[in-house]
């Protein structure tokens, strides 16, 4: 777990750095959407490896709702529904790694 947490963490810091970069030269902007489609299937495939391990735990359950909830909402007619949904997730997967006991799991 706490291997998983380093790379989150890194993760995390590369894609506010990159965008960051995107101020100064607006190249970044393209290399930094591309990377936050990887971020996020890090951290969905993770939160899903989790859940299967822990079926019962609420936070995982809540993450795993997310998920489905932003794939649901990809296909929507609302428009541009679907990009409110990437940041919280992601804020919560790092939140949820942070409170996680790993001796519990």
């Amino acid at each position: 777990m706490k291997t998983t947490r380093i790379i989150n963490y890194f993760l995390m810091g590369l894609g506010i750095l990159l965008s960051l970069l995107g101020f100064i030269s607006s190249g970044f902007w393209m290399i930094t959407a591309i990377y936050a489609f990887f971020l996020g299937l890090f951290q969905g495939l993770t939160g899903i490896i989790l859940f299967m391990y822990k079926p019962f735990s609420t936070r995982f359950q809540l993450y795993t709702g997310g998920l489905l909830l932003f794939l649901g909402s990809c296909y929507l007619p609302w428009g541009k529904s679907w990009m409110l949904l990437p940041i919280p997730l992601s804020l919560y997967f790092t939140f949820m790694l942070y409170t996680i006991n790993p001796k519990k799991l």
